[in-house]
């Protein structure tokens, strides 16, 4: 990864977040977050700290990281926030991504819902086309 992918994510991780409460930089009094004004090697150190031991982070935290939610490379809200997919889609994304994960017996639930999401995103996009023609 890049240090300009790195600056990135971090400044996209930190905008979306209202507080820095268990970040494991907010522990480092040399730290801030301007990150636009870090240099490379601050850069590629942060996101080290940040994402080093990631698992540990993602499997205690069940507010900012649940665990249905972090089992891989990313969180489904990073992917929905970086693609700008909205309510309806964003929503289908979150089910897809915790489909009997959250709760093993909820799996078809949990995929209707996002069923459900998608198709209220269809219907969006066909009202307003109608509403121009």
């Amino acid at each position: 990864m890049t240090v300009q992918e790195k600056r990135a994510s971090l400044t996209l991780r930190c905008i979306n977040r209202a507080t820095c409460d268990g970040c494991r930089l907010a522990n480092d009094d040399n730290f801030h977050c301007d990150f636009s004004s870090m240099t490379d090697d601050e850069i590629s150190r942060a996101y080290d700290v940040i994402y080093s031991s990631q698992s540990e982070i993602k499997t205690s935290d069940p507010v900012n990281s649940p665990s249905h939610y972090s089992d891989g490379k990313i969180e489904p809200i990073e992917f929905i926030e970086d693609k700008n997919l909205g309510f309806c889609l964003g929503n289908a994304v979150k089910y897809i991504a915790r489909a009997g994960k959250k709760d093993p017996t909820k799996e078809v639930e949990d995929l209707k819902k996002a069923r459900w999401y998608i198709d209220r995103r269809i219907y969006e996009i066909e009202s307003a086309k109608n509403a121009v023609n």
